[in-house]
């Protein structure tokens, strides 16, 4: 076996338990069922409740009357041509284009949702942009 592959598995799961303790550390908790309000109020404390209320809120959010005045998109693009049209590039990323990403990142700034820290991601080294750089492909 590749030597390399142990000591790159080795850091990825030191990573994972830093990133674990750190996270008991600031005593974070799990958020999966937080209670939510139904329309009079009323807190509903099940899972299906509160998916249900989801659903009731998105329908009416999402089901709105059309507006009763349009804009024409059509006739402004038609005036103005192709010169705003944007060259998006979809391709892969690059390990280069992860490692600029985590670069760019400040430290002790708070962490999004996924908890992990700038700094953490900063000293994962190689292993770690790989790692992203694949999971990033991935989406």
């Amino acid at each position: 076996m590749d030597p390399g592959k142990n000591m790159a598995d080795d850091r990825w799961k030191e990573a994972c338990e830093i990133k674990e303790n750190a996270s008991q550390d600031r005593g974070v908790q799990n958020t999966s069922n937080i209670p939510i309000k139904d329309k009079n109020g009323k807190l509903l404390m099940s899972d299906e409740e509160q998916n249900n209320r989801w659903i009731d809120h998105f329908c009416n959010i999402l089901n709105q009357p059309d507006p009763p005045q349009t804009y024409n998109f059509d006739d402004e693009r038609e005036a103005i041509g192709a010169i705003y049209e944007l060259d998006v590039n979809t391709d892969d990323m690059g390990v280069e284009e992860t490692e600029a990403a985590i670069r760019s990142l400040r430290n002790k700034k708070a962490p999004g949702l996924d908890e992990i820290p700038a700094e953490l991601l900063k000293e994962g080294g190689r292993t770690m942009v790989e790692q992203l750089t694949r999971l990033f492909n991935g989406c």
